[in-house]
């Protein structure tokens, strides 16, 4: 819900107020453009993921030193399962990079779509919680495939994050899950389809210089 309020300000309003055919009169290209408004929602992403990661991360290391050095820390104190210490660190990141150029690519993509805050936050609602919903009846309720669960994004990003960290899609939860290189297609697939979108969306804008 944050980001949507974000996405409405920063990308909803120059299609609204016709904002953008002043920017794409300026020495700038769209990917530019595009690139500026993915790093701004991504510094959101981040704030609300990556960084309070970050900060646990440091946290739980200072309590134990061991937890910054030894890469089997969890398997050692069998208190978890994926590495610690520096490949965890790195997992962090992975995980925070694959979060943000997805919901970025998103975000920025609906936002231009559906201009105004209403119908974004519903769309956003309709695709992280009715397809979750219906995912769940789906896999957990009817016992389909597993694969169903590849409708509901935020699992899809779980599952994805989750290799990051070193945890196979086995761990994750509600079992079962996908296979990591199904979620990996799905999310690849969104990213190419709001790029495609956006590319088209910037092109008919009219640039007057």
């Amino acid at each position: 819900m944050v980001l949507t309020l974000a996405g409405a300000f920063l990308v909803g309003n120059d299609f609204t107020h016709n904002s953008l055919p002043f920017y794409l009169a300026k020495p700038l290209s769209r990917w530019h453009y595009l690139l500026g408004k993915g790093l701004a929602v991504g510094v959101v992403v981040n704030l609300l993921t990556t960084v309070p990661a970050l900060v646990l991360y440091l946290q739980h290391g200072l309590d134990d030193l061991d937890y910054f050095t030894d890469p089997d820390y969890f398997t050692a104190n069998d208190t978890g399962v994926g590495p610690a210490g520096l490949p965890l660190l790195l997992g962090i990141l992975g995980y925070g990079l694959v979060t943000t150029v997805c919901l970025s690519l998103l975000l920025v993509a609906t936002a231009s779509w559906l201009r105004r805050t209403v119908p974004l936050v519903m769309a956003w609602a309709a695709l992280f919680l009715f397809l979750r919903l219906l995912a769940t009846v789906l896999v957990d309720g009817l016992q389909y495939d597993p694969r169903w669960r590849l409708l509901d994004l935020w699992n899809v990003l779980r599952v994805v994050g989750a290799a990051c960290l070193g945890v196979p899609p086995k761990f994750v939860t509600p079992a079962p899950q996908p296979a990591l290189w199904e979620a990996s297609l799905v999310l690849g697939a969104v990213c190419l389809l709001c790029l495609t979108y956006l590319n088209l969306r910037t092109r008919a804008v009219e640039v007057v210089r």
